[in-house]
């Protein structure tokens, strides 16, 4: 199967994903594997939505989703990969919250500005990537009022668990 991400450099190019990787066998049937994903793609994707455009939060309206692969990891029970595209416009900016898993984001296109408790706010540029840990409260956004951002998130963390629960602590 080959999967085709749009964005700028170095991005632009095709990626090749083995069905039959080792650590994607299970003992279910390639039809079952193939519904389970599906199935899991669209509830991440709902969750993911439904996380990042509550209501109050300033740029709600301004942010799109992509599920790209959710995938259970074969040989770390109830652990799970998730990898999702996020286009954002100006002005955009989540409400505090959490990640359940270990969150690796490379920023394809704008600037983000991320905040987590404990830490110095840090700004991140395109074609740069950080690491976030998990359970840390934090808000992250667009530096401009005028540009967007393009990002990838990748997260390992529990089965089942969106990428972001909101924090209100």
């Amino acid at each position: 199967m080959k999967i085709a991400l749009s964005g700028t450099p170095p991005l632009d190019h095709m990626l090749r994903i083995a069905p039959a990787a080792p650590f994607f066998r299970t003992a279910r049937s390639a039809t079952d594997r193939a519904r389970g994903l599906l199935t899991t793609a669209c509830a991440a994707a709902g969750l993911m939505a439904a996380a990042l455009l509550l209501p109050g939060t300033a740029a709600a309206q301004a942010a799109s989703t992509t599920s790209v692969l959710k995938t259970e990891l074969v040989g770390e029970e109830g652990t799970e990969a998730n990898i999702v595209e996020f286009d954002v416009e100006p002005g955009w900016e989540t409400q505090r919250h959490i990640h359940p898993g270990h969150v690796f984001v490379l920023v394809r296109e704008g600037t983000l500005v991320v905040d987590v408790e404990g830490e110095e706010t840090r700004t991140v540029s395109a074609g740069e990537a950080f690491y976030e840990l998990p359970d840390k409260p934090m808000v992250a956004g667009t530096d401009s009022a005028e540009q967007g951002a393009r990002f990838t998130v990748f997260q390992v963390g529990p089965t089942g668990e969106p990428i972001m629960v909101p924090h209100n602590d």
